[in-house]
């Protein structure tokens, strides 16, 4: 057993594997302020790999915030 493990460990090390690290804000949930501008925005949903839209308040949120669909994309959606 704890030789599969050596050499599972191993294997992986040497396999090039890569780390994929994602922006934090890609992570935080949707939150569109306490203001009322009703501002088209888009968030990323890391659960389904998806960019959805919202309305942004105007101020205040977090930068899980995006201007259009495809900013959002860039910076956060896993490539397939």
């Amino acid at each position: 057993m704890h030789f599969t493990f050596v050499v599972s460990v191993a294997f992986l090390a040497c396999s090039g594997a890569h780390i994929i690290e994602w922006p934090g804000e890609c992570f935080e949930d949707m939150d569109p302020g306490p203001c009322r501008a009703r501002i088209p925005s888009y968030y990323y949903e890391s659960e389904n790999n998806t960019c959805i839209p919202f309305e942004y308040g105007g101020c205040e949120g977090n930068k899980n915030n995006f201007e259009n669909i495809q900013e959002c994309e860039k910076r956060c959606k896993v490539k397939d």
